[in-house]
C-alpha cells in the first residue's frame, strides 16, 4: 500500500520551474510564436490593405510572398548545415534582427520591385528563424529508418 501512495505522490509532483532549461523552452516558445506571426502570417493580414493602398493585384503581391517562401526553401539546407556546425543561437538572433529591419522596410515599400526584394530578404530571415530547434536523431532510431533497417522475420 505504501508503494501506491509513493508513486502517486511522485506523479503529482510539479516540475521545478527555476531550472534554467525551462526558461530556455519558454523563451523559444515565445520567440517562435512571434516569429511565425510576424514573418509568415502578417502577409495574409496585410495583403488587402496593401493592395488597396498601392493599387497592386493579388497575383502581384502573392508573387512576392511566394518568392519569400522560395528563398526560405533554397536557404534551408545551408542554414541547417550552419546550425549543425555552429548552433542556432547566433543565427536566430541575426535572423530576428534582419526580420525586424525587413518588416520596417516592407512598411516603406512603394514599388513592386522593392516589394519583391524585401520579401526575398524576409524569406532568408524566415530560414534563419522559423525551424524546429532540436538535435537530429540518427535514422536507425526513429521513423522510416527504423522500419527500413528491421530485418525481415
Amino acid at each position: 500500500m505504501g508503494e501506491v501512495q509513493a508513486s502517486s505522490k511522485k506523479a503529482s509532483a510539479r516540475p521545478d520551474w527555476s531550472y534554467y532549461g525551462w526558461r530556455i523552452v519558454a523563451a523559444l516558445a515565445v520567440t517562435q510564436t512571434l516569429g511565425y506571426g510576424v514573418l509568415y502570417y502578417a502577409f495574409g493580414v496585410l495583403v488587402k490593405p496593401m493592395e488597396a493602398e498601392l493599387g497592386w493585384t493579388r497575383a502581384q503581391t502573392s508573387g512576392a510572398f511566394s518568392l519569400g517562401l522560395l528563398m526560405a526553401g533554397l536557404a534551408a539546407v545551408p542554414v541547417g548545415r550552419l546550425v549543425d556546425r555552429r548552433g542556432a543561437r547566433l543565427l536566430m538572433t541575426l535572423g530576428s534582427l534582419a526580420g525586424v529591419l525587413l518588416m520596417l522596410a516592407w512598411s516603406r515599400v512603394a514599388t513592386l520591385p522593392a516589394l519583391y526584394l524585401v520579401w526575398a530578404g524576409i524569406g532568408l530571415a524566415m530560414s534563419a528563424v522559423l525551424y524546429e530547434a532540436r538535435r537530429p536523431l540518427p535514422s536507425w532510431r526513429c521513423g522510416f529508418g527504423a522500419i527500413a533497417r528491421t530485418p525481415p522475420s
